[in-house]
């Protein structure tokens, strides 16, 4: 056999054995081990329930869920194998329910790991003006370095809105103003947020651990004499 042959079918079966796990990442039903639970979310909501498990990203079969809860009127939506590939990847998927009594709802899914990571964990009380169930994260590490910061608020919606935060706009949030910042406009709107720090409460004193003995006080004062 020539030498280029051989070099040639060398190469491909040494490339063999990626291919499985190169697709394993991308297969329908598999999702990735870091995400245990499920964030699933109803904008404006009014008693509606949106439950999907891991079992049904599992599954990746189409599902159907009924949204009703204590709402008193229904809603649905339907997955797919797609979208179930898609959350068992880490993606958000963000889709409205089925029209309803003259209304939908924006829904929000994802897969989502046991503990969130520390860039999803807000620490301020943030209000946005309007019915778009938008969203803004500010994280602790951004209040420890004030710098100059772009955000996307955005949440349930299916559009977001650019946010600027100067290193200035930080040190007001630390010594404790509120800020009232105006986003970017899209689809043809803007919003105001409102923005204050949440500053974490002292840790209380340390108390006694539960079966240590309590430290003696000091020696009782001896009984007057008659």
């Amino acid at each position: 056999m020539h030498r280029r042959t051989l070099l040639h079918l060398g190469a491909s079966l040494a490339a063999f054995p990626l291919l499985p796990d190169a697709a394993h990442a991308d297969e329908c039903g598999k999702p990735r081990t870091d995400l245990t639970r499920i964030d699933a979310r109803v904008g404006t909501n009014h008693g509606h329930l949106f439950q999907v498990h891991l079992d049904d990203i599992k599954a990746c079969v189409e599902k159907t869920y009924d949204l009703t809860g204590t709402a008193g009127h229904p809603h649905a939506i339907t997955l797919t194998p797609d979208d179930f590939r898609k959350l068992g990847a880490g993606e958000i998927l963000r889709a409205p329910c089925s029209r309803e009594g003259g209304h939908i709802h924006r829904l929000l899914v994802r897969c989502a790991p046991a503990e969130e990571p520390p860039e999803r964990v807000n620490v301020c009380q943030i209000q946005i003006g309007g019915k778009d169930d938008h969203e803004l994260i500010i994280p602790a590490a951004h209040i420890a370095d004030p710098q100059d910061r772009s955000y996307e608020v955005q949440g349930i919606s299916p559009h977001g809105h650019g946010l600027r935060l100067t290193a200035d706009h930080f040190r007001k949030l630390v010594a404790g103003e509120q800020l009232a910042l105006r986003t970017a406009p899209s689809e043809g709107h803007s919003h105001v947020v409102f923005i204050r720090y949440a500053r974490p409460a002292k840790a209380p004193e340390e108390a006694t651990p539960p079966g240590k003995p309590t430290p003696p006080g000091p020696p009782a004062s001896p009984s007057p004499a008659p």
